[in-house]
Order: structure tokens, then sequence, then C-alpha cells
């Protein structure tokens, strides 16, 4: 199917986005263990306000859970169009049977 490469791209984005999280826990954790100014679950967001790492996966979550039901809906769609497909040349064949009978 011809958007197939798009969706590795996207599983492979969505990995890279969850290393990239988990690397920045792991080093707020250990900048938190050596006396780090900076709270361990904070880090500054672009308004200088203080985003959660929390948070940030909450909305990761959310992106996910709305890829995957984007994928849903439009694997659906195909799938419709191949049953559609297929029971049109059903019909033509059971057609073309009857004429044969006949």
């Amino acid at each position: 199917t011809y958007y197939k490469p798009l969706l590795i791209s996207q599983q492979q984005h969505v990995q890279v986005t969850q290393a990239y999280f988990d690397l920045i826990e792991r080093a707020e954790h250990s900048a938190a263990g050596r006396g780090g100014s900076k709270r361990a679950s904070e880090r500054s967001g672009a308004a200088g306000q203080p985003v959660e790492a929390s948070a940030l996966k909450a909305e990761l979550g959310r992106l996910l859970h709305q890829q995957r039901e984007e994928e849903m809906g439009l694997l659906q769609r195909e799938l419709e169009q191949i049953t559609e497909e297929a029971n049109k040349r059903i019909e033509k064949g059971n057609g073309a049977i009857k004429e044969l009978k006949a």
C-alpha cells in the first residue's frame, strides 16, 4: 500500500521521541542525585514555564492514541473498499455463471 512507508516513518519517530524522553528523564534523575539546581521532573518549556515530564509523557500518549485511531480509521476504510470491490466481482462472476447456464 502507498502509505506503508509513512506508517513506518511515524513508528520510527515515536521510538525516537520515547528514547529522547527516557534520556532526558535519566539525565534529570542523575542531576538530582548529584544535587543539581533543577528539579528532577522539570525542564523549561517554550514560554519559560517548567514542564513536567509526566505532562510530556501524557501528551505523547494522547498523540499516540490519536495516531492509532487515525490508522484504524484508514485501515477500516481500506477494508471496506476491498470488500466492496470483492462483492462487485462476485456479483459479476455470478452473472456470468447465470448466462452460461442459460
